[in-house]
């Protein structure tokens, strides 16, 4: 026995310095190439070893970092193809599928799964449809890329099966939280310029109805608001014992409401307050004396912080919320009714599987000097959906969606956990009425963030037995 184990140890060494040799040679030889397999290594063994990190990273990935920036710096090749962020999530749904084989699940979570595992494939379709109609390979790839983004519950279900990993997820949950409201101030305080990479991040020039004023904070835009609605759950759940606890998730809090106010979004405060509402109805009536004087407490500290610090940008911001009562004038509802009549004429052709992913529509604005060409965005997200994977694949994630807001019953492990979830669910309902108006189910950080809150939703009654004492 004693031999055997002494042969194997040698054959392990031996081994093991094969392939120290050839990865030597490989980096001598491709340097690039090594790097990358290293790279490809550390990445597979965070997903099976430490996937709370894991999937902190890839949610930072996508929900933070802007996507122009993963496609410019964090891509595989100089051209269209895998992105980092795209590693992180194949490799969390590997060890997702490992786990969630071997798992007895509750008929929540069975539901999530099937509903999201079908809407995948439904996608997948629709991207081979949109080849086949000839649409442009870069934006099928991206759009598909944008709604595997859902498939985030999976991985995040798979970590949430260990009662253990509910802790440190919230933890992880904290810090992101301080990272995306720090990343709003930061394109604001530094005056990062919008466009000169992409779209999706900086300071756009310009408000309207706000003559005069800097502009608005483009980066975050989708996420802020459930920073901020979750954060109030946790914060007036009462479960927060620790000071250093309180402090960070109203450090979350802060953050990101001083971000969304930089953002001049009507529609975004709108369904902010909407979702903080729900918080409220939402928690037991004991909670709710607590949660009014933190609405109002922080509401006074914040008018009074920002007059002090920045007396332009309140008149901004009243100017702004003022203009709501001016909606029959307003140009960007104009622009969006037309963009929507053309969309709604390309739902017709094919309304159950749609156009395809890829898809495209012509038109112009001639009231505002715009010549026509080829857009494959439309602002409202619902009719992205059914033009793009058409009325079928649409009704399938609303199903998923709707279900998860609907589930009752708090989870075993702490009032925390509940209000977490409660804020979760809250959270999807401003994201869906915000969906009218903006493209939420097109942006990949979104899709990401959505497919943790579906997971944290679909916690059933015996989950969560570890997160009483989360962040104390």
């Amino acid at each position: 026995m004693t031999e055997t184990l002494v042969h194997r140890q040698w054959l392990q060494a031996l081994l093991l310095a094969a392939i120290a040799v050839a990865y030597g040679a490989a980096i001598a030889v491709q340097p690039l190439a090594a790097a990358a397999l290293a790279g490809t290594a550390i990445v597979v063994a965070l997903a099976f070893l430490a996937p709370v990190t894991h999937l902190a990273i890839l949610l930072f990935l996508t929900t933070i970092v802007p996507y122009s920036v993963s496609n410019r710096y964090l891509g595989a090749s100089a051209g269209p193809g895998l992105l980092l962020p795209d590693l992180f999530l194949v490799t969390g749904l590997a060890r997702a599928a490992v786990t969630l084989a071997h798992a007895r699940l509750d008929p929540r979570r069975l539901a999530v799964l099937g509903l999201i595992g079908v809407f995948c494939l439904w996608a997948l379709f629709a991207a081979y449809r949109g080849v086949r109609e000839g649409g442009n390979l870069s934006d099928v790839g991206v759009e598909l890329r944008q709604l595997s983004g859902f498939s985030v519950a999976f991985i995040a279900m798979a970590i949430l099966l260990e009662p253990r990993s509910s802790e440190p997820l919230m933890r992880g949950l904290v810090v992101l939280g301080l990272l995306l409201g720090l990343w709003g101030l930061t394109q604001w305080v530094a005056d990062l310029s919008f466009g000169v990479i992409g779209q999706d991040f900086g300071v756009r020039e310009g408000v309207s109805y706000a003559p005069g004023a800097r502009g608005q904070v483009q980066g975050g835009l989708f996420a802020f608001p459930v920073a901020i609605i979750v954060s109030v759950g946790a914060l007036i759940s009462g479960q927060l014992r620790s000071r250093l606890s309180r402090l960070a998730v109203s450090a979350v809090l802060a953050t990101n409401a001083v971000s969304l106010l930089l953002t001049f979004e009507r529609t975004f405060w709108v369904v902010t307050v909407l979702g903080v509402v729900v918080v409220f109805l939402r928690i037991g009536r004991s909670q709710r004396g607590r949660a009014v004087l933190w609405t109002v407490a922080l509401a006074v500290v914040a008018l009074v912080v920002t007059s002090e610090v920045s007396p332009r940008t309140l008149q901004t911001a009243s100017a702004r919320l003022l203009s709501i009562g001016e909606f029959g004038t307003d140009p960007s509802l104009r622009y969006r009714r037309v963009e929507s009549e053309h969309v709604l004429r390309e739902i017709a052709k094919a309304p159950v599987v749609g156009a395809g992913l890829g898809a495209g529509i012509w038109w112009g604005r001639p009231w505002d000097d715009v010549p026509p060409s080829i857009f494959t965005f439309v602002h409202n997200g619902y009719l992205w959906l059914a033009w793009k994977i058409g009325i079928g694949g649409c009704l399938l994630l609303m199903l998923v969606l709707c279900l998860s807001i609907a589930w009752r019953g708090p989870p075993e492990g702490g009032r925390l956990l509940a209000a977490v979830r409660v804020g979760a669910q809250a959270s999807l309902v401003a994201l869906l009425v915000a969906a009218m108006l903006f493209p939420v189910f097109t942006a990949s950080g979104v899709t990401t963030l959505i497919g943790a809150l579906i997971a944290i939703c679909a916690l059933p009654r015996s989950a969560g037995g570890a997160a009483r004492h989360v962040l104390e």
